[in-house]
């Protein structure tokens, strides 16, 4: 395994020779382009490998990260099974994760046995104002009075 000392050489080496020989670069890229794509693929698989070391690490210590990455794909990746309840109903998730952690403190989550994130109105989107955090039983117990009224 490469140190991370000889890792920051080897990208400062390789930034330094993109930009001396940029022409000769872009010129292979026209040339070349099913490396191009080849090298782009890769390129992407490295960087999502970063981001999920990322999310995982976030995991770990904060809490509220997951509530933020289920909620965030319930309304953005199509392939999640409850999509259909949010995302295709046209609900956008708007919150960062500061905005999700401000929540979290606010509502006193922290001390919630099971906390859930809930839309207070629930036809509009996660957005700071219309989002708070319930017990889960509380948040399950709302949604079923809901189905009885309609």
């Amino acid at each position: 395994m490469i140190s991370e000392k000889a890792l920051e050489k080897r990208k400062a080496y390789q930034a330094k020779w993109r930009k001396e020989n940029k022409e000769y670069f872009v010129k292979w890229a026209k040339e070349n382009p099913e490396s191009r794509k080849k090298s782009r693929i890769k390129f992407y698989k490295n960087n999502k490998e970063q981001q999920n070391r990322e999310t995982l690490e976030c995991f770990k210590n904060n809490p509220w990260c997951r509530h933020y990455d289920a909620a965030r794909t319930r309304c953005t990746n199509p392939k999640s099974e409850r999509y259909y309840r949010y995302g295709a109903r046209g609900i956008e998730f708007k919150l960062t994760r500061e905005e999700v952690k401000e929540l979290w403190f606010r509502d006193k989550a922290y001390g919630m046995k099971q906390a859930s994130i809930d839309r207070i109105d629930n036809d509009g989107h996660y957005e700071f104002n219309n989002c708070r955090f319930l017990e889960l039983s509380e948040n399950l117990s709302k949604s079923n009075k809901e189905r009885v009224r309609k």
